[in-house]
């Protein structure tokens, strides 16, 4: 899988949203990222990884889905309040 599939995929499955930072996981080829949606606000940490893992794996095929690392998921405002804490 390339960072372009899978951010196509996801910006299309959250309208809305963006998949920022996409890239390998240092020292591999697995690939990480953030989706940024707000959709994601008022559910919790757990829900917004079931949610986005269930989407990937409808999609995807086993063997693609295991190319993916990590996707971290924030709303806008979550993603402003990290940003803007040194």
């Amino acid at each position: 899988m390339d960072a372009e599939t899978l951010t196509e995929y996801l910006e299309d499955r959250f309208p809305g949203s963006e998949l920022r930072n996409v890239e390998p996981v240092v020292g591999g080829t697995r690939l990480t990222g953030l989706l940024v949606w707000d959709g994601f606000a008022d559910m919790e940490h757990l829900d917004r990884q079931n949610l986005l893992w269930d989407a990937l794996e409808e999609h995807f095929l086993p063997e693609e889905a295991r190319e993916i690392s990590m996707i971290l998921a924030f709303t806008a405002e979550e993603v402003d309040a990290i940003l803007s804490n040194p």
